[in-house]
């Protein structure tokens, strides 16, 4: 990743920041609900819906700063990494090229290197933030979720995780 330093620290910050901010939208709901709708406050009510559009706005702007430095942090890579298998193949023998065949290095130079690419475009960033952070901001609104979440998961995660990983299974890691 060298010449994209830069964008590998500001891609990833930016998708924590629009992940914080997205956390913060139900602690606004919880406080909507508890102060302005309980004291039958229409003031407060509209005000705190107009935190919830800033936030909304501000964590839109935080999600396409992430993606447009993810993405150019990612293209770069690819690209440096396409030449420089490109390059390799360029170095082969017509024999090393007839044994490894077209059809391989078709695939190396294509789909490959879009796996690689698509695995540098930080989808990976948010899923710990959120997994983290979501007990300690749901501590605020209440203990017993929090209690819930924190010490282990809820009857309806289990068959639900195992549900999907069963779908999710290839048909070879599946017995005969």
């Amino acid at each position: 990743m060298k010449g994209y330093e830069k964008e590998c620290i500001l891609g990833p910050l930016f998708k924590l920041l629009e992940a914080g901010f997205e956390l913060l939208i139900p602690l606004v709901v919880a406080r909507i609900v508890d102060q302005g709708i309980g004291r039958a406050d229409q003031g407060y009510v509209l005000r705190m819906c107009l935190v919830m559009i800033v936030l909304g706005i501000v964590g839109l702007a935080m999600a396409v700063s992430a993606q447009y430095f993810s993405a150019a942090a990612a293209v770069g890579f690819s690209s440096r990494l396409r030449h420089a298998v490109m390059e390799h193949i360029l170095g082969l023998s017509y024999s090393q090229i007839d044994k490894m065949g077209s059809s391989t290095m078709v695939t190396r130079m294509t789909s490959d290197i879009n796996q690689l690419q698509n695995g540098v475009n930080l989808p990976w960033v948010r899923i710990p933030v959120s997994t983290f952070q979501a007990p300690s901001f749901t501590s605020r609104i209440t203990a017993r979720f929090t209690t819930t979440r924190v010490t282990g998961f809820s009857s309806a995660e289990i068959p639900a995780a195992l549900l999907c990983r069963a779908a999710s299974a290839p048909v070879f890691w599946q017995k005969p």
